[in-house]
C-alpha cells in the first residue's frame, strides 16, 4: 500500500465511520421512543447502552443526547451526516439546553451557531451566550496532602501556560498544569541572586550552537516547528539543514526549528535508522 493509497483508505473509512455513527444514533432514538429495553431488563436506555451494547460511560452519554436531539429536531440529521455537527458538539449543547431551558427554537439558532464548530469553538460560542453560567472558583480537600482546584481561565492565560509547557517540554515532555505552576511558585519564591559576569576569555573554538544564533533562529521560525504544515511548540530541537557529520556549520542559515519527530524523521532520512555518533541534540531552553 502506498502512502497515497493510505491516506485515501483512511478517508474512506473515516466517510465509513461517521454513517455508522449516524446509523446508530437513528436507531438509539428508535429504541428510545419505544422504550423496549425495559422489557429486557434494563432501567434506561444509559443502562443498556453501556451494559449491552458496551460503550463506555462518556460515550453512552454523548450519542443518547445526539439520538434525543435528533427526535426533537430531526432537520439536524442531514448537518450530522455531513459532520457539520458531530456528538463531543451535540452533547456540550444538550447540556447548555438543560441549564437554560432552552425551547426548541432556541435549540435550533444556536445549532446553527456551532454548525461546523470544533469542540473548543463551540464551548466558546455557547459561554458568550450564557456567560452567567461560568463555574466559581472553588477548592476541595481530597486527603493524602491533595487538593482539588478548580478556576476559570482566559484564552490568553491558557495559552501562556500552554507556551510555558512547551518551552519547558524538555524537563517534562508530559507536564500538567498542577506540576507547571509548582515550578513557577517555586522560581517565584526562590531569592534572585545577583549575576556575575564571566571573566573575559580568549576566543576558542565553538563547539556548540551560540545563544546569539539560537535566539535568531527562534525568532526566525517563531518558535514553532519549521517542518511543512506542522505548528507544534513541544520539544522544539535546533535541527542542522546540512548535518555536522556532513560539514555543516553552525549558522542560522544552516539551522532550523524541528520537533522532536521531525528531527528524528529528517535525522532517519540522512542516516537511516540508528543516529551517528558524535552529533551533538541540542533543544531549545
Amino acid at each position: 500500500m502506498t502512502n497515497q493509497q493510505l491516506i485515501l483508505k483512511l478517508k474512506q473509512t473515516v466517510a465509513n465511520e461517521k454513517s455508522l455513527t449516524i446509523e446508530v444514533i437513528k436507531l438509539l432514538s428508535e429504541l428510545d421512543k419505544r422504550k423496549y429495553y425495559l422489557e429486557l431488563g434494563f432501567s434506561s436506555l444509559f443502562d443498556f447502552t453501556t451494559r449491552e451494547l458496551g460503550y463506555e460511560e462518556g460515550a453512552a452519554n454523548r450519542r443518547i443526547q445526539s439520538a434525543r436531539l435528533l427526535t426533537e429536531l430531526p432537520g439536524i440529521e442531514d448537518k450530522v451526516k455531513k459532520g457539520e455537527l458531530n456528538l463531543s458538539t451535540l452533547a456540550q449543547a444538550n447540556v447548555f439546553f438543560r441549564k437554560t431551558n432552552a425551547t426548541a427554537q432556541d435549540k435550533q439558532d444556536i445549532l446553527e451557531k456551532i454548525s461546523g464548530k470544533s469542540y473548543r469553538q463551540t464551548a466558546k460560542v455557547l459561554a458568550g451566550l450564557a456567560p452567567e453560567l461560568a463555574p466559581a472558583e472553588k477548592q476541595r480537600e481530597l486527603g493524602n496532602n491533595k487538593i482539588e482546584l478548580k478556576i476559570v481561565i482566559s484564552e490568553d492565560l491558557q495559552q501562556k501556560l500552554n507556551d510555558l509547557k512547551s518551552q519547558l517540554s524538555h524537563i517534562n515532555p508530559s507536564m500538567n498544569y498542577a506540576e507547571l505552576l509548582e515550578i513557577l511558585a517555586d522560581k517565584m519564591l526562590k531569592q534572585p541572586k545577583p549575576k556575575k559576569s564571566p571573566p573575559a576569555q580568549a576566543a576558542t573554538v565553538k563547539k556548540s550552537i551560540s545563544a546569539i544564533v539560537k535566539r535568531q533562529v527562534f525568532k526566525r521560525d517563531k518558535g514553532i516547528c519549521s517542518y511543512q504544515n506542522c505548528e507544534s511548540k513541544h520539544l522544539l530541537q535546533y535541527d542542522h539543514i546540512k548535518p555536522q557529520a556532513l560539514g555543516g556549520n553552525h549558522t542560522a542559515n544552516n539551522l532550523r526549528l524541528l520537533c522532536f519527530w521531525h528531527h528524528k524523521l529528517m535525522t532517519e532520512k540522512t542516516f537511516g535508522k540508528y543516529k551517528p555518533l558524535g552529533i551533538k541534540n541540542e533543544g531549545c531552553q
